[in-house]
């Protein structure tokens, strides 16, 4: 991979991405078999899925629309997505990342909201209401594949650590960008200065690698 000190790649099943977030520094292989598509396979894709459901939750949350999503089924599943993490009360870090998200969305261009999606998740539920959250999302002028969410405290709680971003004091989080393809298990956790154009660049080589059929 090019820009190596920019990023971490993963390559990893869903109930392991917290111990691969531990292991960021280190490399892990794929294993998949390659024998043509098969009952047997079909089975084992339906288990992954089931055990990538498990492992992020399927919780309830809200996004800056309004609209109560599942957060593996409805946000998650199938895509290839960043992740990002703000609190509505940041002035620095959260807030200068969102602006990179921002100007990430026209380097995307139709693909955005097609076959790549940003996903920006509060850390502090407490004080994101639906309201501040629908106001600090307005501000970046989020296109088609962008979602803001907000909920509940002990389901956006839950997501985060699961994501490996829980912290009592919101203002502690970690800033990295996550970024992953749920279809081929492939995910990279970008440092928090990347730049929008090499998030983008790794969005598209994530949404242009194909699944291994098992």
């Amino acid at each position: 991979m090019t820009r190596r000190e920019n990023h971490v790649r993963i390559t990893l099943s869903a109930p392991v991405i917290a111990l691969c977030l531990l292991l960021a520094a280190t490399l892990l292989p794929c294993t998949a078999a390659t024998a043509p598509q098969s009952p047997q396979g079909t089975a084992l894709d339906r288990r992954t899925d089931e055990a990538a459901r498990a492992y992020f939750t399927d919780l309830k949350l809200t996004t800056h629309e309004g609209k109560v999503v599942r957060f593996y089924s409805d946000i998650l599943k199938d895509r290839v997505v960043l992740i990002h993490f703000f609190y509505t009360n940041c002035k620095t870090v959260a807030t200068l990342q969102t602006k990179v998200l921002s100007d990430l969305q026209p380097l995307l261009g139709d693909r955005l909201g097609k076959d790549i999606f940003l996903v920006s998740i509060s850390v502090d539920p407490a004080r994101d209401t639906l309201e501040h959250t629908r106001a600090y999302a307005r501000a970046f002028a989020p296109r088609p594949g962008w979602t803001f969410l907000t909920g509940s405290k002990v389901n956006l709680d839950w997501v985060n650590y699961k994501l490996g971003n829980y912290k009592e004091n919101p203002e502690e989080h970690e800033t990295f960008f996550l970024l992953g393809n749920l279809r081929t298990g492939h995910w990279i956790k970008d440092k928090p200065e990347a730049s929008a154009r090499t998030l983008a660049e790794h969005l598209i080589q994530l949404a242009d690698e194909k699944q291994v059929k098992r």
